[in-house]
């Protein structure tokens, strides 16, 4: 995640330090997204599994970042709620990420 890279650049860098601006970073990214997937947060998300991933492909790097949300969310516009689930969501859906699972609360 670019919060990891800004917290060193700006001499924050103890490993709380950096956890704690790239859970918010995370829950912000999510919070800035959910209208346009569909849904409002009900509570703040639970954050786990943060990993990186990185390989080579076609003589290129790629790398990127992926972490589980848990928590409670009220469907605000159907449709967009569908097309979230059905597609995917974020920009490393090719990579197998970005898949939503949801339940009745």
């Amino acid at each position: 995640m670019d919060a990891k890279w800004q917290c060193r650049q700006q001499g924050r860098d103890a490993p709380w330090e950096v956890r704690e601006a790239m859970e918010a970073n995370a829950e912000q990214w999510l919070v800035n997204r959910s209208e346009a997937w569909g849904f409002t947060l009900d509570t703040t998300p639970q954050l786990s599994g943060y990993r990186q991933h990185q390989w080579q492909r076609k003589q290129r790097q790629i790398r990127f970042s992926s972490v589980d949300y848990e928590g409670v969310i009220t469907v605000a516009d159907p449709e967009r709620l569908r097309a979230a689930l059905f597609n995917g969501v974020g920009r490393s859906r090719a990579f197998g990420c970005g898949m939503l699972m949801v339940r009745r609360g």
